[in-house]
């Protein structure tokens, strides 16, 4: 794979000038490297910046510390994976914790930790205090999937091997209170909503885009595939060619983008069916 550095060398030796030259020292060649690396994200959801997770809803062995743990008022659970502001249900109870019952939506709030979390009756409300630890088994479902910190966009929900149908949050308030397997979702802030609600073990693969990782140490690597490094040099090279004022090398770059990204187009096309690129007139900005 080509590294950062390598990268940064071609362009100059491309472009024509100096390793040492003054007006592209390495931290403004790496600027322009992840410039065009977003450039070359945003013109479609490329196979190298896809991902795929597989999410639980199922929260199990839950207990309830009202006073004496690290933080009072806190629901114990190894690993849940919940952020702020997630949603659950409470499914089945055991005794104690009376503040708390089934089939209402919490919401995570307050203090989390790895296997820890706090909950609100509302989103972004005040941490629900309780008169007494839980006793028994204590088992929830969450209602949302947090969406991923490097997810420029989801691109699919999978149940069993089926796409779950995407709605508008409008549309999908008339299937809030169902429950049952998950048939579809909706996207509300950093959240996805499963509805109708899972109410056993439900397992969800997540795919997504994300966002190419910006470039830092000199042995960084694109995700972009090594076919394509001549692509991002082009890109990169447009961006030179501005800032130095060659229209010349300006018209050569900007064909040699324009062909690689039809390369790149007509490669995936074959290979996934109908490609439509997000063209941009801004490249060099």
């Amino acid at each position: 794979m080509a590294t950062l550095d390598e990268i940064r060398t071609e362009i100059l030796e491309t472009a024509g000038l100096a390793s040492d030259d003054a007006r592209f020292p390495d931290a403004t060649l790496t600027r322009i490297v992840n410039r065009a690396l977003r450039n070359i994200s945003a013109e479609h959801d490329w196979p190298w910046n896809q991902k795929s997770v597989v999410e639980s809803t199922y929260l199990d062995l839950l207990s309830f510390d009202y006073t004496g743990g690290p933080v009072e008022d806190e629901w114990n659970k190894i690993a849940h994976g919940l952020t702020l502001n997630d949603v659950i249900q409470f499914t089945s109870k055991g005794t104690g914790a009376d503040e708390f019952t089934t089939g209402v939506d919490y919401f995570v709030a307050g203090t989390v930790t790895a296997d820890a979390f706090q909950l609100s009756a509302t989103r972004g409300g005040d941490v629900l205090e309780g008169t007494a630890d839980s006793l028994g088994v204590w088992v929830g479902q969450r209602k949302t999937i947090s969406l991923r910190a490097d997810e420029a966009k989801t691109l699919r929900l999978q149940y069993e091997n089926r796409d779950l149908e995407e709605y508008q949050p409008q549309d999908a308030a008339r299937y809030s209170e169902l429950e049952g397997p998950p048939r579809g979702y909706y996207i509300e802030e950093d959240k996805i909503h499963l509805i109708p609600t899972p109410t056993t073990t439900t397992t969800i693969t997540h795919v997504y885009s994300a966002y190419e990782t910006a470039l830092s140490a000199d042995s960084d690597t694109p995700a972009l595939p090594d076919r394509y490094i001549d692509w991002l040099v082009s890109m990169c090279l447009v961006q030179v060619a501005t800032r130095i004022r060659d229209m010349d090398l300006y018209s050569v770059v900007d064909r040699e983008r324009r062909r690689w990204t039809k390369i790149a187009a007509d490669e995936q096309r074959r290979t996934s069916g109908t490609l439509k690129i997000k063209a941009r007139s801004d490249w060099y900005i």
